[in-house]
Order: C-alpha cells, then sequence, then structure tokens
C-alpha cells in the first residue's frame, strides 16, 4: 500500500485553462487508485493598463 501525497510545486503538472488561467494537480487520482484528484485554479494574471493621468489632471478627472 503506497501513501498518497501532495506533490511540490516544481513537481506539479500544470495545465493552461481557458481565459489564461491555470490548473495545478496537487494529488492525481493514480496516487488514490482512481477515487481523488486534488488541484488548485488559478486565475488568469491581472493585465496592467497604461495610466492617461498626467499630473496636470486630478484625480476626480483620471
Amino acid at each position: 500500500m503506497s501513501i498518497p501525497y501532495l506533490t511540490q510545486p516544481e513537481q506539479q503538472q500544470t495545465l493552461e485553462w481557458l481565459g489564461g488561467s491555470t490548473y495545478s494537480v496537487l494529488l492525481d487520482a493514480a496516487a488514490t487508485g482512481g477515487q481523488l484528484t486534488v488541484g488548485r485554479s488559478t486565475p488568469p494574471r491581472a493585465r496592467l493598463r497604461r495610466s492617461t493621468c498626467t499630473p496636470a489632471k486630478t484625480k476626480s478627472s483620471c
């Protein structure tokens, strides 16, 4: 009998998902005899927007 364990980040299988998010497999079904899979979903990183404000503008107009 083997004891299932959570994989370390460098050992995790990571899949790119819809819209740029990722899914990392922490505990796969093979480690539990097909009974369970544990994963972590990470949303896509926020895209930086360029500021349209200039020093002459006030905060209320930005």
